[in-house]
């Protein structure tokens, strides 16, 4: 439990330059609310948009729904979080070619 624990915590790693902690929030736990709140939105077995602002779900509902939400980000109840780290896009080169910290703005190379 403590290895699953220590790895979730360190998910997104630190800032090399101030050691900010670069993980966000939980990702499951992010949809979750979203549709307990009525802001989400997914699609049915049907291919129906459920969305919060015609529809609030239930728990039970907002739960298997976060699940599906979740899987699409590679994510879990248990593991998966969102990364703080601004990516820097080169067009040229059609890929990420640094990251920023959010809290002490140095860049660093991917």
């Amino acid at each position: 439990m403590y290895e699953a624990l220590s790895f979730l915590m360190r998910e997104h790693g630190n800032c090399p330059h101030c050691n900010s902690d670069l993980n966000g929030g939980s990702i499951w736990e992010h949809f979750y609310n979203e549709f307990t709140q009525g802001r989400g939105y997914w699609m049915d077995e049907d291919n129906k948009y459920i969305h919060g602002l015609w529809r609030i779900l239930s728990h039970e509902e907002a739960e298997l729904v976060a699940d599906k939400v979740a899987e699409s980000y590679g994510a879990t109840r248990e593991q998966g979080r969102w990364g703080r780290a601004i990516g820097l896009y080169d067009r040229e080169l059609d890929r990420t070619v640094a990251f920023k910290c959010p809290d002490c703005g140095e860049t660093w190379p991917r």
